[in-house]
């Protein structure tokens, strides 16, 4: 669940485009791959959004309210990857539109 230093300069990117919709919802879905117990990758997906959520919030651009962090475990597999590929180890921004 730890932010690798070389997925920094990412991250720094996706928080400034999500600085320009500040008003919106940004669902931060994180995913495991299917290794292990199903639960402790539930928790190791929450873990993972909750990183990322913290690691954007503290850019300082977006109001943490706007921000909700998920754990998908292995349920939702990138399309044409089998559930147990490491490719499933990921984490995926949704912008849910709010109205005013």
């Amino acid at each position: 669940a730890k932010i690798l230093p070389g997925s920094e300069a990412t991250l720094d990117n996706v928080a400034k485009m999500l600085a320009l919709v500040p008003t919106n919802c940004v669902l931060i879905e994180g995913h495991a791959d299917a290794s292990g117990n199903t639960d402790k990758n539930v928790a190791l997906s929450k873990e993972r959004a909750s990183s990322v959520l913290d690691y954007i919030a503290g850019k300082g651009k977006i109001d943490r309210s706007y921000l909700v962090a998920v754990g998908r475990g292995s349920s939702n597999p990138p399309a044409g990857t089998d559930a147990a590929d490491p490719a499933n180890r990921r984490v995926v921004f949704r912008i849910v539109p709010t109205t005013p």
